[in-house]
């Protein structure tokens, strides 16, 4: 489900953050007006001089239909957002199952103290969906990932070594209790250390060794490897 949501997000475009130089009452006028335009308000709502009644506003008609489809990546932004009301903050965080929705509001600096205890805890008594969603949050500080990577779960693991803002020595760590199939995440991941993807260039499944190819990451030694044994195997050669 997270992944249709990325997907249906991106088919609007890219939108780069608007300069802090413009007036807050211009953008308070733009973010009332395109309340109802989830894509743009993704950028609109990370412009930090947005007044408290105007997020009220614009929060009030995202939670109308929950955290779905594009809400998913605005509520996000709603909840780290400077200036958020304390009603609005308590049901961004009242939202069921939805952890990078309660880090928002949690890791937020203008949060009082207990959320952040009150975010890890659910992590920590949660089930494998939220584990799931913790680590595949890039914005998930790393106590929060170790408590959703603690468990060891393939899921979980997974998912984790996709995640490109992963620390590289916690990706490390999770590849001692990968199997040798499910290592495809960390070879295309940039995150992931050069040591570690050196060992993968031992790896004979084909999509790994064309992921490490793919990896800025992976030092000249190991793609030579990799290379080597994609022009000495045949049946490597056809990419899925």
């Amino acid at each position: 489900l997270a992944r249709d949501r990325e997907q249906t997000f991106k088919k609007g475009g890219e939108l780069k953050q608007l300069p802090l130089s413009y007036p807050p009452l211009f953008m308070d006028v733009t973010a009332w007006l395109f309340r109802d335009r989830e894509h743009e308000s993704f950028a609109i709502l990370k412009y930090p001089r947005i007044s408290t009644d105007i997020l009220e506003i614009v929060g009030e008609g995202l939670l109308i239909n929950g955290a779905k489809g594009s809400s998913f990546f605005v509520l996000p932004i709603l909840g780290a957002h400077p200036n958020i009301s304390d009603s609005l903050r308590e049901k961004l965080f009242a939202l069921p199952n939805e952890p990078a929705i309660w880090r928002s509001v949690a890791c937020n600096p203008s949060s009082p103290k207990r959320f952040y205890v009150e975010y890890l805890k659910r992590i920590r008594e949660g089930d494998q969906n939220i584990r799931h969603g913790v680590a595949r949050d890039q914005s998930a500080p790393r106590e929060a990932w170790e408590l959703a990577l603690a468990p060891i779960e393939p899921e979980v693991l997974g998912e984790f070594s996709r995640n490109k803002s992963a620390d590289p020595d916690l990706l490390e760590k999770i590849s001692e209790n990968m199997s040798p199939g499910d290592v495809c995440g960390l070879a295309g991941n940039p995150a992931t250390p050069p040591a570690v993807l050196a060992k993968l260039a031992a790896n004979p499944d084909k999509q790994i060794l064309w992921a490490l190819t793919r990896n800025p990451s992976a030092s000249p030694e190991t793609v030579e490897k990799v290379l080597r044994t994609l022009a000495t195997n045949p049946g490597a050669n056809v990419r899925d």
